[in-house]
């Protein structure tokens, strides 16, 4: 703190994760939580963040880009905005999102000409989702750009509003990425107007592989 007092904390053997709590009004230390699980502890405000020890531990992520933790549907907890490289900005939108359960999660974004996320994890491969929705242009060709993952571009001219239309959730898949320097690189660049991201998720390889439509049958 601010008296230089020191804190000290009695950790269960193994990886432990260490939750902060803010205070809503200021950036004064309010809580120290400490448990062995990903979530945030009931009852914190908007501007909890997790600290996690061993970030290079990571094995899987999901980051609310532009917005604060978020507990999505299916129990899938959104750390709060990390890990994004400058310049860039986040605005947040009062717009109807459909096509999706998680509303609140695609009315905040990080946006750009070119900005990105590095992102530590164990070396290995991933799985990645990466969530969209147009919430400022009402015709295609305005916001168009590029995702590069580990230098490779993944998504070549993105058009959000010709993908899915105005303030509809599109979701983009990307499938079994290699990472081995430890630190997972998303690049994006802007053709026309800003390039946006609404959330990242990054799992363990295999994860997203049956997560497509399955045909009907018929009898």
């Amino acid at each position: 703190d601010k008296a230089g007092q020191v804190v000290s904390l009695n950790l269960q053997a193994g990886k432990n994760i260490i939750e902060v709590a803010r205070r809503e009004a200021g950036v004064i230390l309010d809580k120290l939580y400490i448990s062995k699980s990903s979530s945030l502890p009931s009852g914190l405000g908007g501007n909890a963040h997790n600290c996690v020890t061993g970030a290079d531990d990571f094995t899987y992520l999901r980051i609310n880009t532009g917005g604060t933790s978020f507990n999505a549907s299916g129990n899938k907890m959104f750390r709060a905005d990390a890990f994004y490289t400058l310049p860039s900005s986040t605005s947040v939108s009062t717009a109807s999102v459909s096509e999706t359960l998680d509303e609140e999660l695609y009315k905040t974004e990080r946006k750009g000409n070119t900005f990105g996320y590095k992102i530590p994890l164990q070396n290995g491969t991933y799985d990645i989702r990466l969530r969209f929705t147009e919430l400022q242009w009402l015709e295609s060709g305005k916001r168009r750009f590029n995702v590069k993952v580990e230098g490779a571009t993944l998504l070549n001219d993105l058009d959000i509003f010709a993908s899915s239309g105005f303030g509809i959730a599109v979701d983009k898949e990307l499938l079994g990425v290699q990472l081995q320097d430890g630190t997972l690189n998303i690049d994006f660049q802007a053709l026309a107007g800003e390039a946006q991201i609404c959330a990242i998720e990054v799992l363990p390889g295999g994860s997203l592989s049956n997560s497509s439509n399955t045909p009907p049958s018929f009898t």
